[in-house]
């Protein structure tokens, strides 16, 4: 892992939250654009960070922890983890449909808890 990397992972674990590119480059100072994408693709291939790529065309990254699904308010735009563990199902998509899976990205996309009881006042 080159030193970059362990920064931008840093950054990122530190976070514990989903960050854009630009929001970690902000805290990387001195260090070109291309550069930062280059790391965070490479961690990306290493299974240490994922990228999820929302509905607006925008990827966020994150570290991974545990297994989750996400949740996306569409009022406020605020991405949740939720602890969800897919193995099981994937065992079966793999043994029914003899696919090779390599990543999920499960979003679950609705009105979070705080938007709905803003809407109720």
């Amino acid at each position: 892992m080159t030193p970059l990397m362990h920064r931008v992972l840093q950054v990122l674990s530190s976070a514990r939250v989903h960050l854009t590119a630009e929001e970690i480059l902000s805290h990387l100072d001195g260090v070109g654009r291309a550069t930062v994408y280059r790391a965070l693709d490479r961690l990306c291939e290493q299974g240490i960070i994922e990228r999820l790529s929302l509905e607006s065309g925008t990827s966020v990254y994150e570290y991974v922890r545990e297994p989750h699904m996400h949740f996306k308010c569409r009022m406020c735009g605020s991405l949740y983890d939720i602890p969800a563990d897919f193995t099981a199902s994937l065992e079966q998509i793999k043994t029914l449909c003899d696919h090779s899976i390599e990543k999920t990205d499960v979003i679950a996309y609705g009105v979070c808890k705080s938007c709905r009881m803003a809407e109720k006042k």
